[in-house]
């Protein structure tokens, strides 16, 4: 399998390591690993797998959020509650929720 990496070049491997378990805070997933030939490199998760689980990268806070199981949580926004928004709420509806 030829892999493109960051800096453009490619990079073949012929192994890939099926079903591996990665824990996440509570939850285990199970991945199929590629095993790339690159150095100080743990794990690199591919856009595919982070938009599957509803992963969050937040650049700014240099932080990722992983949802699990026990993270479930619903909320509600008023339109209000939100700073651009709530400068034109006479352009919403009262009843939106």
């Amino acid at each position: 399998m030829s892999v493109t990496v960051a800096t453009g070049g490619r990079v073949i491997s012929k192994r890939v390591c099926q079903n591996c378990p990665v824990p996440v805070t509570s939850k285990t997933y199970f991945v199929d690993l590629i095993c790339l030939p690159l150095k100080d490199l743990d794990v690199v998760f591919g856009m595919d797998w982070l938009s599957d689980n509803s992963v969050y990268i937040g650049c700014a806070e240099k932080s990722i959020y992983v949802p699990t199981e026990n993270t479930a949580e619903e909320s509600v926004l008023c339109p209000s509650d939100i700073p651009i928004v709530n400068e034109f709420l006479d352009v919403f509806p009262d009843d939106i929720t």
